[in-house]
């Protein structure tokens, strides 16, 4: 699984040595990219900060996560 991933490898092996015992599945792993992907696509710019500015002001209280807040799961279908 990190074969080709060396920093994640790292990364680990810090988490470990700190007493950490989570180690991710590939799916985990794969989830965390395409996440991260997302959120660059949709919010890396100046209009997402904007946007994730208001609703996180409008949302503060409520205790929603961020995936709730910005229905991803209604804007894209995720495959």
């Amino acid at each position: 699984m990190f074969k080709n991933q060396r920093a994640e490898l790292e990364l680990l092996k810090q988490q470990h040595a700190a007493g950490h015992v989570d180690i991710p599945t590939e799916l985990e792993t794969l989830m965390k990219v395409e996440a991260q992907e997302l959120i660059n696509q949709y919010y890396d710019h100046s209009q997402g900060l904007e946007e994730l500015t208001i609703l996180l002001a409008k949302n503060k209280n409520k205790g929603e996560d961020i995936l709730t807040m910005t229905a991803f799961d209604k804007r894209i279908k995720l495959t």
